[in-house]
């Protein structure tokens, strides 16, 4: 293979990689712009800012020495029945719901029971295998979430507080009274 046609083959990975990302930033977030525009119960920026979405309207709202987020709070009072806010943030498109109308209809399609192995034959099986997050829900979870809360719960760590009392009392004792300290280093020392 000669240097040119290397070059050719990276030349059209580069126009690839620039069509897909005017697809993710451009054009994904401008259709679904126009599409959501006729809905009276959505909310979308009056004005479609390529790439960047509301960040532009942050940065006016803290131009103009208000809060950055002064134009969510602006638009629900001026539309009280808006039910979805979409908006791009950088590549991502949001949808937040802002009614309780919005949530409810949400949960009615969110399924009551998600059970897990529904990787079977995918790669991440055949790397972490039977493993907590992956184990199928039976009779047992409950025993096991009591299990997980009770370690992390106030009467189990109680019993430890007398040893953190004397383990931070310690560590006082070796810093010197206006000296700077290396807080991320100190703490890493109370708790390791």
């Amino acid at each position: 293979m000669d240097i040119w046609t290397i070059a050719w083959y990276c030349l059209w990975a580069v126009l690839v990689l620039v069509a897909y990302k005017l697809y993710e930033f451009l054009y994904l977030p401008w259709v679904t712009w126009r599409r959501y525009l006729k809905y009276p119960n959505a909310w979308v920026t009056d004005k479609f800012y390529p790439f960047v979405g509301i960040i532009a309207l942050m940065k006016k709202c803290i131009a103009e020495g208000k809060f950055r987020f002064q134009f969510y709070i602006d638009e629900i009072i001026k539309r009280p029945n808006i039910d979805v806010i979409i908006t791009q943030f950088g590549p991502f498109l949001m949808y937040e719901l802002s009614s309780v109308k919005a949530l409810n209809e949400f949960e009615k399609i969110v399924p009551d029971k998600i059970d897990r192995n529904d990787d079977k034959g995918l790669f991440v099986q055949n790397i972490v295998g039977n493993s907590f997050a992956l184990m199928r829900s039976k009779n047992d979870w409950n025993d096991r979430r009591k299990a997980i809360m009770k370690t992390i719960g106030i009467n189990f760590a109680s019993q430890y507080i007398s040893l953190m009392i004397e383990t931070v009392d310690s560590w006082a004792k070796t810093v010197s009274i206006g000296a700077e300290i290396d807080l991320t280093l100190e703490l890493n020392r109370i708790t390791f």
